[in-house]
């Protein structure tokens, strides 16, 4: 995931672990609450469906909602390939410190 040029996945734990690589992501939602679980520290968009607006009925006591009421299936292609295009324009943005205790890729198996 260090040397992922953009990850493309589900809101899951692998999206996370992207996130924490500093990868740029687009990240599908369907029913995940977004405002709550979108990864930190890196460049991404939380692709979701169109026009979806959340009711009342669907919040919780905090102000978030349960769940969303929506589908992945709802997700458009076109809107995911518009989030890719995006964050590859934006092009790397590396804000990865170099851990100097591992060997570099030079270095590495030159002992």
């Amino acid at each position: 995931l260090y040397r992922t040029t953009l990850y493309v996945g589900l809101d899951t734990s692998v999206t996370h672990l992207a996130a924490a690589c500093q990868c740029p992501i687009v990240a599908l939602c369907g029913p995940t609450v977004e405002e709550i679980w979108e990864p930190w520290q890196a460049q991404h968009h939380m692709v979701t469906t169109r026009d979806f607006h959340i009711t009342e009925e669907d919040r919780q006591s905090d102000g978030y909602p349960a769940q969303r009421r929506r589908q992945m299936s709802d997700i458009l292609a076109e809107d995911v390939i518009a989030a890719c295009d995006d964050l590859l324009k934006k092009g790397p943005v590396s804000t990865r410190v170099e851990d100097e205790s591992k060997p570099s890729e030079s270095s590495f198996g030159k002992e």
